[in-house]
Protein backbone atom coordinates (compact mmCIF):
# COMPACT_ATOMS: atom_id res chain seq x y z
CA UNK A 1 0.00 0.00 0.00
CA UNK A 2 1.55 3.35 -0.90
CA UNK A 3 1.79 6.83 1.41
CA UNK A 4 -1.51 7.72 -0.42
CA UNK A 5 -3.74 5.31 0.47
CA UNK A 6 -2.97 5.19 3.74
CA UNK A 7 -4.02 9.06 4.09
CA UNK A 8 -7.73 10.16 4.83
CA UNK A 9 -9.58 11.84 2.19
CA UNK A 10 -8.67 15.41 3.64
CA UNK A 11 -4.83 14.30 3.65
CA UNK A 12 -4.81 12.88 0.05
CA UNK A 13 -6.83 16.57 -1.30
CA UNK A 14 -3.86 18.17 0.02
CA UNK A 15 -1.15 16.20 -1.68
CA UNK A 16 -3.43 16.42 -5.10
CA UNK A 17 -3.79 20.49 -4.61
CA UNK A 18 0.25 20.57 -3.87
CA UNK A 19 0.88 18.54 -6.67
CA UNK A 20 -1.23 20.77 -9.18
CA UNK A 21 0.10 23.65 -7.71
CA UNK A 22 3.56 22.66 -8.78
CA UNK A 23 3.07 21.44 -11.77
CA UNK A 24 1.13 24.41 -12.78
CA UNK A 25 4.12 26.56 -11.70
CA UNK A 26 6.41 24.84 -13.53
CA UNK A 27 4.41 24.66 -16.64
CA UNK A 28 4.00 28.79 -16.15
CA UNK A 29 8.24 29.26 -15.81
CA UNK A 30 9.11 26.83 -18.45
CA UNK A 31 6.81 27.97 -21.47
CA UNK A 32 6.29 31.15 -20.26
CA UNK A 33 2.49 31.53 -20.23
CA UNK A 34 -0.33 32.07 -18.75
CA UNK A 35 -2.75 29.64 -16.92
CA UNK A 36 -6.58 30.05 -15.97
CA UNK A 37 -9.60 28.35 -15.03
CA UNK A 38 -13.05 28.04 -15.32
CA UNK A 39 -15.71 26.06 -13.56
CA UNK A 40 -18.40 25.48 -16.11
CA UNK A 41 -20.48 24.22 -12.71
CA UNK A 42 -19.73 25.86 -9.89
CA UNK A 43 -18.09 23.29 -8.43
CA UNK A 44 -14.91 25.38 -6.68
CA UNK A 45 -18.07 26.98 -4.40
CA UNK A 46 -20.04 23.65 -3.54
CA UNK A 47 -17.01 22.24 -2.66
CA UNK A 48 -14.11 24.03 -0.07
CA UNK A 49 -11.12 21.41 -0.85
CA UNK A 50 -11.92 21.47 -4.81
CA UNK A 51 -12.30 25.67 -4.44
CA UNK A 52 -8.78 25.95 -2.35
CA UNK A 53 -6.74 24.27 -5.03
CA UNK A 54 -8.42 25.60 -8.15
CA UNK A 55 -9.69 29.48 -7.28
CA UNK A 56 -6.54 30.89 -7.47
CA UNK A 57 -6.96 30.48 -11.05
CA UNK A 58 -10.23 31.22 -11.71
CA UNK A 59 -9.91 34.38 -13.86
CA UNK A 60 -8.24 35.81 -16.82
CA UNK A 61 -5.84 37.39 -14.63
CA UNK A 62 -4.06 40.18 -17.07
CA UNK A 63 -4.58 44.07 -17.36
CA UNK A 64 -6.06 43.45 -20.96
CA UNK A 65 -9.25 41.19 -19.88
CA UNK A 66 -9.07 42.69 -16.61
CA UNK A 67 -9.68 46.31 -18.62
CA UNK A 68 -12.58 44.62 -21.01
CA UNK A 69 -14.28 43.67 -17.38
CA UNK A 70 -14.99 46.89 -16.55
CA UNK A 71 -16.73 47.36 -19.93
CA UNK A 72 -19.58 45.72 -22.34
CA UNK A 73 -17.16 42.82 -23.35
CA UNK A 74 -17.73 41.17 -20.09
CA UNK A 75 -21.05 39.96 -20.95
CA UNK A 76 -19.50 38.92 -24.74
CA UNK A 77 -17.00 36.95 -22.67
CA UNK A 78 -19.29 35.03 -20.88
CA UNK A 79 -21.55 33.68 -24.17
CA UNK A 80 -18.01 32.96 -25.39
CA UNK A 81 -17.22 30.59 -23.02
CA UNK A 82 -20.36 28.80 -22.66
CA UNK A 83 -20.27 28.80 -26.60
CA UNK A 84 -16.67 26.96 -25.87
CA UNK A 85 -18.15 24.86 -22.96
CA UNK A 86 -20.61 23.20 -25.63
CA UNK A 87 -18.03 22.50 -28.20
CA UNK A 88 -15.62 20.72 -25.46
CA UNK A 89 -18.19 18.83 -24.87
CA UNK A 90 -18.91 17.56 -28.00
CA UNK A 91 -14.94 16.78 -29.56
CA UNK A 92 -14.01 15.59 -25.95
CA UNK A 93 -10.58 16.93 -27.12
CA UNK A 94 -8.04 20.25 -26.91
CA UNK A 95 -8.31 22.98 -29.24
CA UNK A 96 -6.65 26.11 -30.20
CA UNK A 97 -8.84 28.75 -30.87
CA UNK A 98 -9.73 32.78 -30.42
CA UNK A 99 -11.62 34.82 -28.94
CA UNK A 100 -13.67 38.07 -30.40
CA UNK A 101 -10.71 40.26 -28.91
CA UNK A 102 -8.24 38.23 -30.54
CA UNK A 103 -6.49 36.72 -28.11
CA UNK A 104 -5.34 33.17 -29.08
CA UNK A 105 -5.78 30.40 -26.66
CA UNK A 106 -5.42 26.62 -26.40
CA UNK A 107 -8.32 24.98 -24.25
CA UNK A 108 -8.03 22.26 -22.61
CA UNK A 109 -11.39 20.36 -21.28
CA UNK A 110 -11.33 18.67 -18.03
CA UNK A 111 -14.37 15.40 -18.88
CA UNK A 112 -16.40 13.81 -16.74
CA UNK A 113 -18.85 11.67 -18.15
CA UNK A 114 -18.32 13.40 -21.27
CA UNK A 115 -19.25 16.26 -20.22
CA UNK A 116 -16.67 19.50 -19.59
CA UNK A 117 -17.06 20.64 -16.22
CA UNK A 118 -14.41 23.03 -16.54
CA UNK A 119 -11.56 24.19 -19.16
CA UNK A 120 -8.18 24.90 -18.92
CA UNK A 121 -7.02 28.34 -20.63
CA UNK A 122 -3.30 28.69 -21.45
CA UNK A 123 -2.39 31.56 -23.58
CA UNK A 124 -2.09 34.40 -24.40
CA UNK A 125 -0.73 34.35 -28.10
CA UNK A 126 -0.80 36.07 -31.50
CA UNK A 127 0.11 34.07 -34.32
CA UNK A 128 -0.25 37.29 -36.24
CA UNK A 129 -0.23 40.55 -34.37
CA UNK A 130 -1.49 42.66 -37.30
CA UNK A 131 -5.21 40.41 -37.78
CA UNK A 132 -5.01 40.35 -33.70
CA UNK A 133 -5.19 43.89 -33.43
CA UNK A 134 -8.21 44.37 -36.17
CA UNK A 135 -9.81 41.86 -33.84
CA UNK A 136 -9.13 44.16 -31.10
CA UNK A 137 -10.22 47.53 -33.00
CA UNK A 138 -13.72 45.21 -33.99
CA UNK A 139 -14.28 44.24 -30.51
CA UNK A 140 -13.54 47.45 -28.92
CA UNK A 141 -16.42 49.23 -30.72
CA UNK A 142 -18.53 46.15 -29.35
CA UNK A 143 -17.79 46.78 -26.15
CA UNK A 144 -17.78 50.54 -26.01
CA UNK A 145 -14.49 50.62 -25.24
CA UNK A 146 -11.26 53.10 -25.60
CA UNK A 147 -9.57 51.23 -29.17
CA UNK A 148 -6.30 52.88 -27.85
CA UNK A 149 -6.05 51.59 -24.83
CA UNK A 150 -7.44 47.93 -25.90
CA UNK A 151 -4.37 47.70 -27.97
CA UNK A 152 -2.27 48.96 -25.79
CA UNK A 153 -3.05 46.59 -23.37
CA UNK A 154 -3.16 43.96 -25.37
CA UNK A 155 0.45 44.00 -26.72
CA UNK A 156 1.25 44.25 -23.18
CA UNK A 157 -0.54 41.13 -22.55
CA UNK A 158 0.08 38.50 -25.36
CA UNK A 159 2.97 36.55 -26.58
CA UNK A 160 4.63 34.28 -29.44
CA UNK A 161 3.51 30.39 -29.45
CA UNK A 162 6.04 28.39 -27.42
CA UNK A 163 8.32 26.46 -29.52
CA UNK A 164 7.71 23.23 -27.79
CA UNK A 165 4.18 23.13 -28.54
CA UNK A 166 3.58 19.38 -28.49
CA UNK A 167 5.58 19.24 -25.11
CA UNK A 168 2.87 21.79 -23.36
CA UNK A 169 0.13 20.13 -24.44
CA UNK A 170 1.45 16.82 -22.75
CA UNK A 171 2.37 18.98 -19.63
CA UNK A 172 -1.24 19.84 -19.52
CA UNK A 173 -3.03 17.23 -20.24
CA UNK A 174 -1.88 15.69 -17.26
CA UNK A 175 -2.80 18.81 -14.92
CA UNK A 176 -6.11 18.17 -16.59
CA UNK A 177 -6.23 14.29 -14.92
CA UNK A 178 -5.02 15.82 -11.38
CA UNK A 179 -7.96 18.37 -11.49
CA UNK A 180 -10.31 15.62 -12.91
CA UNK A 181 -9.23 13.45 -10.16
CA UNK A 182 -9.77 15.76 -7.78
CA UNK A 183 -13.84 16.73 -8.61
CA UNK A 184 -14.25 12.98 -8.32
CA UNK A 185 -12.72 12.41 -4.89
CA UNK A 186 -15.06 15.14 -3.85
CA UNK A 187 -18.00 15.66 -5.60
CA UNK A 188 -20.75 13.09 -7.23
CA UNK A 189 -23.30 15.43 -8.44
CA UNK A 190 -25.07 15.77 -11.33
CA UNK A 191 -24.58 18.52 -13.51
CA UNK A 192 -28.66 19.85 -13.13
CA UNK A 193 -28.25 19.94 -9.59
CA UNK A 194 -24.83 21.71 -8.99
CA UNK A 195 -26.18 25.56 -9.41
CA UNK A 196 -28.82 24.60 -6.43
CA UNK A 197 -27.36 22.67 -3.74
CA UNK A 198 -27.72 23.57 -0.63
CA UNK A 199 -24.26 23.66 0.75
CA UNK A 200 -23.43 26.30 -1.29
CA UNK A 201 -26.12 29.04 -0.51
CA UNK A 202 -25.86 30.32 2.45
CA UNK A 203 -26.16 34.24 3.00
CA UNK A 204 -29.53 35.82 2.13
CA UNK A 205 -28.43 36.48 -1.46
CA UNK A 206 -27.84 33.75 -1.89
CA UNK A 207 -31.25 32.18 -0.71
CA UNK A 208 -32.45 34.66 -3.61
CA UNK A 209 -30.37 33.10 -6.25
CA UNK A 210 -31.27 30.01 -4.92
CA UNK A 211 -35.16 30.38 -5.44
CA UNK A 212 -34.57 32.24 -8.95
CA UNK A 213 -32.77 29.50 -9.85
CA UNK A 214 -35.00 26.85 -8.99
CA UNK A 215 -38.17 28.65 -9.94
CA UNK A 216 -36.37 28.96 -13.66
CA UNK A 217 -35.54 25.42 -13.74
CA UNK A 218 -39.18 24.28 -12.99
CA UNK A 219 -40.61 26.91 -15.61
CA UNK A 220 -38.38 27.14 -18.33
CA UNK A 221 -41.07 26.13 -20.59
CA UNK A 222 -42.99 29.12 -19.29
CA UNK A 223 -43.10 33.20 -20.11
CA UNK A 224 -40.67 34.26 -17.48
CA UNK A 225 -40.46 37.84 -16.74
CA UNK A 226 -37.81 39.61 -14.25
CA UNK A 227 -40.64 41.27 -12.53
CA UNK A 228 -42.03 37.59 -12.21
CA UNK A 229 -39.20 36.18 -10.92
CA UNK A 230 -39.07 39.08 -8.53
CA UNK A 231 -42.30 38.46 -7.21
CA UNK A 232 -41.58 35.02 -6.32
CA UNK A 233 -38.77 35.81 -4.53
CA UNK A 234 -40.07 38.84 -2.99
CA UNK A 235 -37.55 41.23 -3.51
CA UNK A 236 -37.09 44.54 -6.03
CA UNK A 237 -36.44 43.55 -9.74
CA UNK A 238 -33.69 45.69 -10.10
CA UNK A 239 -31.65 44.37 -7.07
CA UNK A 240 -32.46 41.03 -8.20
CA UNK A 241 -31.18 41.59 -11.49
CA UNK A 242 -28.18 43.03 -9.77
CA UNK A 243 -27.33 39.83 -7.30
CA UNK A 244 -28.16 37.71 -9.96
CA UNK A 245 -25.58 38.99 -12.18
CA UNK A 246 -23.02 39.49 -9.81
CA UNK A 247 -23.00 35.79 -8.69
CA UNK A 248 -23.83 33.88 -11.98
CA UNK A 249 -21.88 36.51 -14.42
CA UNK A 250 -25.16 36.64 -16.85
CA UNK A 251 -28.04 38.00 -16.34
CA UNK A 252 -31.69 36.43 -15.73
CA UNK A 253 -32.64 36.12 -19.51
CA UNK A 254 -29.05 35.20 -20.33
CA UNK A 255 -29.88 32.20 -17.84
CA UNK A 256 -33.20 31.10 -18.93
CA UNK A 257 -31.76 30.75 -22.32
CA UNK A 258 -28.74 28.75 -21.52
CA UNK A 259 -31.62 26.34 -19.30
CA UNK A 260 -34.09 26.74 -22.77
CA UNK A 261 -31.17 25.91 -25.28
CA UNK A 262 -29.86 23.09 -23.04
CA UNK A 263 -33.31 21.57 -22.94
CA UNK A 264 -33.68 22.09 -26.84
CA UNK A 265 -30.58 20.41 -27.89
CA UNK A 266 -32.10 17.30 -25.63
CA UNK A 267 -34.81 16.92 -27.69
CA UNK A 268 -33.06 17.46 -31.29
CA UNK A 269 -31.11 14.54 -30.26
CA UNK A 270 -33.57 12.28 -28.61
CA UNK A 271 -36.54 13.23 -30.45
CA UNK A 272 -38.03 14.07 -33.72
CA UNK A 273 -40.03 16.82 -32.97
CA UNK A 274 -40.30 19.87 -35.48
CA UNK A 275 -38.56 22.72 -34.55
CA UNK A 276 -42.08 24.46 -34.20
CA UNK A 277 -42.99 21.68 -31.47
CA UNK A 278 -39.49 22.47 -29.49
CA UNK A 279 -39.72 26.13 -29.99
CA UNK A 280 -43.16 25.56 -27.63
CA UNK A 281 -41.65 23.00 -25.82
CA UNK A 282 -38.85 25.56 -24.38
CA UNK A 283 -40.68 28.22 -23.97
CA UNK A 284 -40.45 30.57 -26.85
CA UNK A 285 -43.09 32.53 -28.70
CA UNK A 286 -41.49 32.30 -32.21
CA UNK A 287 -39.57 29.84 -33.89
CA UNK A 288 -37.65 32.28 -35.75
CA UNK A 289 -36.00 33.91 -31.98
CA UNK A 290 -35.61 30.10 -30.79
CA UNK A 291 -33.65 29.46 -33.79
CA UNK A 292 -31.77 32.99 -33.16
CA UNK A 293 -31.26 32.21 -29.89
CA UNK A 294 -29.85 28.47 -30.77
CA UNK A 295 -27.39 29.55 -33.06
CA UNK A 296 -26.09 32.47 -30.84
CA UNK A 297 -25.10 30.31 -27.93
CA UNK A 298 -24.53 26.91 -29.36
CA UNK A 299 -22.82 28.26 -32.24
CA UNK A 300 -24.72 25.81 -35.48
CA UNK A 301 -28.40 26.39 -36.40
CA UNK A 302 -30.89 23.57 -34.89
CA UNK A 303 -31.24 22.06 -38.10
CA UNK A 304 -27.39 21.52 -38.13
CA UNK A 305 -27.54 20.17 -34.52
CA UNK A 306 -29.78 17.46 -35.21
CA UNK A 307 -27.28 16.23 -38.18
CA UNK A 308 -25.12 15.29 -35.85
CA UNK A 309 -26.14 12.10 -34.88
CA UNK A 310 -28.49 11.22 -38.19
CA UNK A 311 -26.48 8.40 -40.11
Amino acid sequence: MNKLENKTLKEHSYDLGYLIDLRIEQLVQKYHITFSYRDNYNLMDINPAVGTVLKKYNFHNNVFCNYLKTTEGHTNCMLSKEKLHSRLSKLGHPIYGKCYMGVEEFYFPVLINHNAVGVIFIGFFSSNIEKSLKCVNKGAVQCKADPEECRNRFLQTVRPLPEDISGLIDEVHIISLLIKQLYTDHISMSPEDILINDSFFHSTDKQIIKKALVYIKEHFNEKISVKQLASFCFCNPNYLSNVFRADTGMSIMEYINLIRINRAKSLLLMTDYSLEDITKMTGYSYTSYFMKQFKKIVGITPGDYRKRVEI
